[in-house]
């Protein structure tokens, strides 16, 4: 199954990555503009580099299908919801997810330790961010899961582990209840049933809100002229004045970096500014491209004018992640005997990938969801510029500077506010 669920009508996006913390603070207590920083931990620094480049390559992969779209995932939820199901499987299995997730040279329980590592250090380091990560386990009640993989689900991705009636038809309605709850309810009713040969559940869910450090003014949001590929259209357009911003122009395309919060998260955009298409430039992106970008970017003062938009996403990733390597993962060969005390031939089903975001004069605010299926298989079976306007298609991400992980990454062909 892939679909579009979306209020947009032709949006395509790059790499978008969003975190949100809702401080503990209560109201009349101000709110840190200091970052919390610290050193990263070598395997931290492996696993947040894997994590982009997964986030790059998978982003260009489901961008292959969906040239004429807008998209927009969470690479940072698939990584994690892949993570916790890679401790439950084995031999070439297990090699085949850690090496499309990027961790094929990181021992498990340091992939692992980073994991709780990284996730501790997004939700702290902007009190004026709001993030929330989740991650939860279902099982069927029929077995019994085994106690290591549990107690790594429980200590390094603080999930909660729940055994459940699956012939019960009120558990998709709990399992999609915790889903919409994590995520603020924005993202809803995920998953459409529960097969009859399924025995777990992998989710991982993400939400972000936060306002941007620039303001834009409600009042100078004006109908303004957006270069779709499919020609010329109006869009909302917003207007910040004096916005500070990292800023570098390519050959072929512009990059910005729009802050939110105290400046540790930001919005990084490329609009193409050349002959070459945003699906053109997509494929060309990798790790070491964007942080040469971000490297090579000055800060200047400009004046922003930046789309109003919203946008859902839903992705079925079989096809992606077999295509990038998992094949096995999915087949009659996968070997999934670190689950359950039972001895049982499992493989996965689906994974399911949905997404949401919105962008305001405000702020953003977007959220994600993945879900991984475990069945149970059968015998049957230039000079800067002090204007910088965002009027034709781009891509973008949303990150944290300091470890420079890529939440949500999206590709914008024609944004739409409705």
């Amino acid at each position: 199954m892939k679909h579009l669920l979306a209020s947009i009508h032709k949006l395509t996006w790059v790499s978008l990555l969003v975190t949100t913390l809702i401080s503990g603070c209560s109201t009349e207590e101000p709110v840190s503009n200091i970052p919390n920083l610290r050193t990263l931990s070598v395997p931290e620094q492996q696993v947040a580099s894997a994590s982009n480049n997964f986030s790059f390559t998978i982003f260009s992969q489901i961008n292959k299908e969906h040239q004429s779209d807008n998209i927009f995932i969470s690479p940072f939820s698939i990584s994690a919801a892949l993570s916790m199901t890679t401790n439950g499987a084995e031999g070439d299995t297990k090699s085949a997810i850690k090496q499309v997730i990027g961790n094929a040279d990181v021992a498990d329980d340091d992939m692992n330790e980073a994991y709780k590592g990284l996730q501790g250090f997004l939700l702290d380091v902007d009190k004026k961010v709001a993030l929330e990560i989740a991650n939860s386990n279902w099982y069927t009640k029929e077995y019994t899961i085994k106690s290591g993989f549990k107690d790594i689900l429980l200590n390094y991705y603080n999930a909660e582990v729940k055994s459940a009636d699956f012939r019960a038809p009120s558990t998709v309605g709990d399992i999609n209840g915790w889903i919409e709850d994590k995520t603020n309810g924005k993202i809803r009713d995920m998953l459409d049933r529960i097969r009859d040969d399924a025995v777990m559940y992998l989710i991982n869910a993400i939400y972000f809100k936060a306002d941007w450090q620039y303001k834009f003014d409600n009042s100078k949001t004006t109908k303004a002229t957006f270069y779709a590929p499919t020609g010329e259209t109006e869009v909302d357009m917003m207007f910040s004045k004096g916005a500070r911003i990292n800023y570098h122009y390519g050959e072929d395309l512009t990059m910005i970096d729009i802050p939110y919060g105290n400046g540790q998260y930001s919005m990084t955009i490329f609009m193409q500014a050349g002959s070459r298409s945003i699906n053109q430039i997509i494929e060309t992106f990798d790790g070491a491209t964007f942080a040469d970008y971000l490297d090579k970017a000055d800060t200047i003062t400009a004046e922003l004018y930046l789309p109003r938009f919203k946008l859902q996403f839903k992705e079925e990733l079989k096809e992606t992640l077999s295509d990038m390597g998992m094949g096995i993962a999915f087949s009659e060969k996968a070997d999934f005997s670190n689950l359950f005390e039972e001895k049982l031939a499992l493989a996965i089903s689906r994974v399911l990938h949905q997404s949401f975001i919105e962008v305001n004069e405000k702020g953003s605010e977007a959220a994600a969801a993945t879900i991984v299926e475990i069945v149970e298989l059968s015998s049957n079976s230039t000079p800067h510029p002090r204007i910088f306007r965002v009027d034709r298609p781009f891509a973008f991400f949303i990150r944290e500077k300091h470890s420079n992980v890529i939440l949500f990454a999206g590709k914008m062909l024609l944004p739409s506010s409705n």
